[in-house]
């Protein structure tokens, strides 16, 4: 649903059944040019192309475990089927150094680019009707709340341009229900000041969108590449174009 609001020139399909979901798109007119499977890694009925495998900065694949020891759905070892890998949610100012001991760690094939990425945060919150900049929020009791696995980054960003709040913390991937907004309210309500908002991510923001009220508002984030963003542009680019012609 983020997604589908946020980019017009997207198709947005879900299907448990990767076979069945292609299937379908590829009868649409005009067919996809490109398409991008999510959370595919395992999904062996479907040969991709091109992999692109996404490892954690603070819980690196080599360092896991199959389940249920660890995370993993595979041995480590499957990590040589992707063409490209990228460290993510790094931090901004992670050396070149830090990089190399990291490539190194992850001890990649001949034919594997490996790149670093980092989250950058929005100058501006948004509810459904207006934006605020986050330097005004300094200003605001803020009541904080997120259904995500990992808050740490949006915590300290806050904490870094010393904007105040409460954080009321549910379960990662959490949908929230009405008994859930009740909650949040009597929080927010709670809070002795005119000059307040909740605060929320995007990803939380899109779960509650039914029940947003003005007061409720969203911090956009985005991924960037700490260096050679163009070199993995022209990665993908160059596969698109070689398997078109």
């Amino acid at each position: 649903l983020q997604y589908h609001k946020k980019f017009d020139s997207l198709i947005v399909a879900v299907d448990a059944d990767r076979v069945n979901g292609i299937n379908h798109l590829l009868k649409t007119d005009p067919p996809p040019e490109v398409i991008l499977l999510d959370d595919a890694f395992q999904h062996r009925r479907v040969a991709p192309g091109y992999t692109i495998l996404l490892t954690s900065y603070d819980k690196l694949y080599i360092d896991d475990n199959v389940l249920p020891a660890g995370d993993l759905r595979e041995n480590k070892m499957g990590a040589k089927r992707a063409q490209v890998i990228i460290v993510t949610k790094c931090p901004q100012e992670l050396t070149e150094n830090e990089q190399f001991e990291i490539a190194k760690k992850l001890k990649p094939e001949l034919n594997q680019t490996v790149f670093f990425t980092t989250i950058n945060y929005s100058n501006e919150i948004f509810s459904k009707s207006e934006s605020i900049s986050v330097q005004e929020l300094k200003n605001y009791p803020i009541l904080l709340v997120t259904g995500i696995a990992k808050t740490e980054p949006l915590t300290n960003f806050l904490a870094k341009n010393d904007i105040s709040f409460e954080h009321l913390k549910f379960a990662d991937h959490h949908n929230f229900s009405e008994k859930d907004i009740q909650t949040i309210n009597k929080r927010f309500d709670d809070i002795n000041s005119k000059k307040k908002l909740i605060l929320t991510t995007e990803k939380d923001f899109m779960r509650m969108s039914d029940y947003a009220s003005q007061h409720m508002f969203y911090l956009p984030i985005q991924t960037e590449f700490i260096v050679n963003g163009k070199d993995f542009d022209n990665l993908i680019l160059n596969y698109v174009r070689q398997y078109s012609r």
